[in-house]
């Protein structure tokens, strides 16, 4: 519509385009003669234009190059943005990890992944933060062929090994081991050089890989989604770790990030608060100190969480005892 001022009349099946710019807008209506086509109203052409450049033509320019350069990348330049379907959190967030990851450290996560012999729940949660997330979506193949492309492998393996990710501090004398749910802040390896801690994770629900870390003999603290599904996640690592029986036990980091709701953020967050009839939905409750308890009771209550993502790390680290 933009580029011929006119298009299939299918579009209008999106609800948008029919309620919104069509019906109140007005910008479209069929074309004389031929009701299949849906053109751009010749006293509405300018408005549309403009509207356009204003809400979509940066997204839209930026989503097009970024999934032509994976097509490119597949053989088939077009593919992902003609037949994929891709949500536009989905292509984003893609977009987010190609734009923090250097190409050296994407190349460090094939081999990692290859040599791991990962399954596609573990990518699922390194890359969505489910491991549903991409065995669910009606959009599966594409997602998983834009990944395998970002990435440069051929295929997920059908086990449950995990690797344990691990970003070293450039003095290679830690004070500490932050271990995180999700990968996002091991992307950033300021963190660790400044603070000499080392970065873990071990792939979120699959945690297994803890049976066999060496001998630790400085703190391990976790940093976590804090809902359902990720204290949970802790109180395995937690029964992991003391079952080591090393030196040191593992300390669950209270974030300093906002809640969110729930029912908000459905489209990419499938953890819900469970056994509400039970204290603190059945968590484990000397896995946590009085104040986590409180933060706890006051998310079931509001049906929020707090994100991994949304703390402000550098407090965190400064706050801890090490």
């Amino acid at each position: 519509l933009f580029i011929n001022d006119e298009t299939s009349i299918k579009i209008q099946e999106h609800v948008y385009i029919k309620n919104v710019l069509c019906d109140d807008k007005k910008f479209f209506s069929p074309k004389f003669g031929n009701k299949k086509i849906l053109v751009v109203s010749e006293n509405r052409r300018k408005a549309f234009k403009d509207f356009y450049k204003n809400e979509f033509l940066e997204n839209y320019t930026i989503y097009k190059n970024f999934l032509e350069e994976l097509g490119n990348k597949i053989g088939d330049k077009k593919r992902l943005i003609n037949y994929s379907g891709l949500k536009e959190y989905e292509i984003k967030r893609l977009i987010e990890i190609k734009s923090i990851w250097a190409e050296n450290e994407l190349n460090d996560l094939k081999s990692q992944i290859e040599n791991a012999r990962e399954n596609i729940q573990g990518v699922s949660r390194m890359f969505f933060k489910s491991p549903k997330y991409i065995y669910n979506s009606p959009n599966r193949q594409s997602i998983e062929t834009a990944i395998k492309a970002l990435i440069g492998i051929d295929k997920f393996y059908e086990n449950d090994k995990q690797y344990l990710y691990v970003l070293h501090c450039r003095s290679r004398k830690p004070r500490a081991i932050v271990l995180c749910e999700n990968l996002y802040f091991l992307k950033f390896p300021h963190y660790a050089d400044e603070n000499n801690i080392e970065l873990w994770y071990a792939g979120g629900n699959n945690i297994n890989k803890l049976e066999k870390i060496p001998e630790i003999k400085y703190p391990i603290f976790y940093l976590c989604d804090w809902d359902y599904d990720g204290l949970r996640i802790f109180e395995r690592v937690k029964n992991k770790i003391d079952d080591l029986n090393i030196q040191t036990n593992i300390e669950l980091i209270t974030p300093n990030g906002k809640p969110k709701g729930i029912k908000e953020t459905e489209e990419h967050h499938r953890s819900k608060w469970e056994n509400s009839s039970f204290d603190l939905c059945g968590l484990i409750l000397n896995s946590y100190n009085k104040e986590q308890i409180e933060l706890i009771s006051l998310l079931i209550q509001n049906n929020s969480w707090i994100e991994e993502e949304d703390n402000d790390f550098m407090n965190l680290i400064q706050e801890l005892k090490i």
